[in-house]
């Protein structure tokens, strides 16, 4: 502290030293400067103009600095005010695609995309606007100009995957999706091209990426998946064995079967595809007792209609096992449908002619009059065939439109 003080008087004393000389000095060496301009003459001490000239100097480095400063301030705001105007042209250029005015979307997105901060959404966008304008391979060209900023290479790809897919050509994108190492194992893309083999039909590939994207499919497309895939397999099943007899080609399906989840046992078009497998084998039984086990555990209207269909080794049999679900589903038209078929397998014709009557009062009217008057038709009965035909027509809900027939005076 104490050296400190004494610096300070130092000083002091150097600045009064040096003044007092100074002072000397201008005195001793007295001028003026002579400024001349026209007629007007300026006369100016010499001393004078020297501090004039430096205070001058001074104030000009600090005023450049000032003006330098500004004119930053002035391009910084500028350049703010520009980049907030590009980006609320991309926010409404987005917003009219969302609404649905896909022609401004593009005409905005596309105007700002070169000095956009983000060009890429820019183009993105407005490809999706041009492919909802039906212009799909200029989408594409757009989407293939975007690629030139190096970002979001993996939107691109999925935006011109869904183009691609849109206009039914799968293979091409599947393979874009596939044509990058890089980006095959990010789960976006596994989940698309799942969803492109399933389309394409390609189940062997969908049976290899399916367990990888399990946690990013909703239970609802997981399952549907599943389904697939097992029709899938179980038509593989058949081809892989096709030179092998019926009994062995039916008993790899019935192993199959009984190796899935329940949840794919008890789902209705699965079940009814393996049932029409297990028919076209002559597993008659295997396949009467699947769709039997079924209805029995879980009442299944359609299902029913599908057991009156099935060719049966006992159709006596089959018979009774029908009837005894009337007791407790007397007012299914469907199960009266499925019993007069039944019963024309077993030639009761009379029986067949009183069940499809029942399921047609039930209002089972267009498959159970079609084969009532089919029946009639084969008995010689063609006036009554006609009546039922017509009866059926007059039924129809909603019913047939008034329009002019032959014959009918109007």
């Amino acid at each position: 502290m104490k050296s400190r003080i004494i610096k300070i008087l130092l000083i002091i004393l150097a600045v009064l030293v040096g003044g007092y000389f100074l002072n000397k000095f201008i005195l001793a060496t007295p001028g003026y400067v002579l400024i001349s301009l026209g007629k007007t003459t300026v006369e100016v001490n010499f001393w004078f103009a020297v501090v004039m000239l430096i205070a001058f100097l001074i104030a000009y480095k600090y005023l450049k600095k000032a003006a330098l400063f500004m004119v930053r301030v002035f391009k910084r705001v500028l350049g703010i005010k520009s980049q907030q105007k590009l980006m609320r042209q991309t926010s409404q250029g987005v917003i009219e695609y969302l609404v649905g005015n896909y022609e401004i979307s593009r005409k905005l997105l596309l105007r700002s995309a070169n000095r956009s901060p983000m060009p890429e959404i820019n183009l993105m966008v407005a490809a999706y606007a041009m492919q909802k304008l039906g212009n799909s391979e200029k989408a594409l060209e757009i989407l293939d100009e975007s690629q030139q900023y190096n970002t979001g290479v993996l939107a691109i790809r999925l935006a011109k995957s869904e183009i691609l897919e849109e206009q039914g050509r799968h293979s091409e994108a599947i393979e874009l999706l596939e044509s990058d190492d890089e980006l095959t194992g990010n789960v976006l893309i596994q989940e698309r091209l799942c969803s492109l083999y399933a389309e394409a039909g390609q189940w062997q590939n969908v049976k290899q990426i399916l367990p990888k994207i399990k946690k990013q499919l909703t239970e609802s497309k997981w399952h549907q998946l599943q389904v697939h895939l097992t029709e899938f397999e179980l038509d593989n099943l058949v081809e892989q064995y096709r030179n092998e007899t019926p009994a062995k080609i039916a008993e790899k399906l019935q192993i199959k079967w009984l190796e899935l989840p329940t949840s794919l046992q008890t789902h209705q078009p699965l079940l009814i595809h393996y049932v029409k497998l297990l028919q076209r084998q002559k597993a008659l039984k295997l396949s009467e007792d699947a769709v039997k086990k079924s209805i029995e555990a879980r009442w299944n209207a359609e299902l029913v209609v599908v057991y009156g269909l099935l060719e049966s080794e006992k159709p006596d049999k089959q018979l009774k096992t029908a009837e005894s679900w009337l007791g407790d589903h007397s007012d299914d038209a469907g199960l009266y449908l499925s019993l007069g078929r039944i019963c024309l397998r077993n030639h009761l014709w009379g029986q067949a002619e009183d069940y499809f009557k029942q399921s047609i009062h039930l209002g089972a009217l267009k498959e159970a009059a079609a084969e009532l008057a089919r029946l009639y038709e084969s008995m010689g009965k063609s006036k009554e065939s006609l009546e039922v035909l017509k009866q059926s027509y007059l039924s129809c809900e909603p019913p047939l439109p008034q329009l002019p027939m032959p014959g009918v005076k109007h």
